[in-house]
C-alpha cells in the first residue's frame, strides 16, 4: 500500500515544530546553549494547519539547512501566522514575516494567537500510535508510520464508509517482503 502526505503549501495559522519526548524532562537545561537534541532519536518536523491538514516529515538530520527547507516548501509566504516554538534554528526564518516564538522554557505556553499546541496534538497521537500499536518501529520505516498518521489526520473528517474508499483508492497492489526489508 502506498500513502501519499499532503504536497501542497499551507497557508493558515502553522504552528511548526519537532517533538519533545515530555517524560525525558529538560534535556537542554545543562546545554544551554549548544545546538541539538537527543542523539538516540531520528528527527520528525511537521507542520499543521489550523483546522487543517498535517504535514510531517523524518528528517536525515535535525539541522538549519534541513529544518529551513521544510518550512520554505510546506509553509506558504503569505501565511497569516508562522508560529514556533523557541529552538535555536527558528530564530531566523526567512520569508516568513508573521513568525511568532512561544518560549516554553519560560513558561510560555501561548502568545496571542501564537501556540504549538496544534503540533504537539500530532506528535502525542504518533508517539500513542507507536507505543500503543506498533510497540516499536524502526528508523528505516519511521518515514510510512509518519505518512500513515498524517493520512488518517487529513481524513478525519470523513464518514467511515469514505475513509475506507479513500484507503481503497491507495492500494497499488502487493509489496513483496524483498522490496520491505531492502535497504534503499
Amino acid at each position: 500500500m502506498r500513502l501519499f502526505s499532503l504536497r501542497v503549501k499551507l497557508w493558515d495559522v502553522m504552528p511548526v515544530h519537532r517533538p519533545h519526548d515530555p517524560d525525558a524532562g529538560n534535556r537542554h537545561k545543562r546545554r544551554s546553549g549548544t545546538q541539538g537534541g537527543p542523539k538516540d532519536k531520528t528527527p520528525v518536523i511537521g507542520a499543521v494547519e489550523r483546522e487543517g491538514e498535517v504535514v510531517a516529515k523524518v528528517l536525515p538530520v535535525a539541522n538549519k539547512v534541513t529544518m529551513h527547507a521544510f518550512v520554505k516548501e510546506t509553509v506558504s509566504p503569505d501565511a497569516k501566522m508562522l508560529a514556533t516554538d523557541a529552538h535555536p534554528v527558528y530564530q531566523r526564518l526567512d520569508g516568513n514575516p508573521t513568525h511568532q516564538i512561544v518560549n516554553h522554557q519560560a513558561g510560555e505556553y501561548k502568545k496571542g494567537e501564537a501556540h504549538t499546541n496544534s503540533i504537539e496534538s500530532v506528535w502525542a497521537l504518533l508517539k500513542r500510535q507507536i507505543v500503543g500499536t506498533h510497540h516499536w518501529v524502526s528508523a528505516k520505516h519511521l518515514q510510512q508510520y509518519v505518512q500513515e498518521m498524517t493520512w488518517r489526520l487529513n481524513r478525519r473528517s470523513m464518514s467511515p464508509a469514505e475513509h475506507m474508499n479513500a484507503l481503497f483508492d491507495c492500494v497499488v497492489g502487493p509489496m513483496p517482503y524483498k522490496v520491505l526489508i531492502a535497504d534503499e
